[in-house]
């Protein structure tokens, strides 16, 4: 329906400028007011993944784009992505992409010749 829609919509949007503010699903239910439980079945029929995963995704998203855009470190980066953890954070980024974030930006940085 319209209104799980909108519940949705807005979850994204906060969950989109908000990533390195530690967010997390329990409290943006609670802010949307909703239940969790509903929450998370609204968000996963119209996303097809759950809150939790889809902030992780957006998260990984913003590191990658950070790894090959600015020069920060893996550290900074991981907070600005919104992980608390920066171990976690190489961890999960390997896992998802098959490189550490130093393999990533090796490869992503274009090389300039000197």
């Amino acid at each position: 329906d319209d209104q799980a829609l909108v519940i949705v919509q807005r979850a994204i949007a906060k969950m989109q400028t908000e990533l390195e503010c530690g967010l997390n699903a329990q409290a943006l239910a609670s802010e949307l007011n909703v239940s969790y439980s509903s929450f998370r079945h609204t968000f996963q029929q119209h996303t097809g993944s759950s809150p939790h995963q889809y902030l992780l995704e957006l998260r990984l998203v913003r590191a990658r784009n950070l790894l090959t855009q600015t020069p920060h470190s893996v550290k900074e980066i991981a907070q600005q992505a919104g992980f608390d953890d920066e171990h976690y954070f190489c961890r999960f980024f390997k896992m998802k992409t098959g490189l550490t974030p130093g393999q990533w930006r090796s490869r992503s940085v274009p090389k300039h010749k000197s």
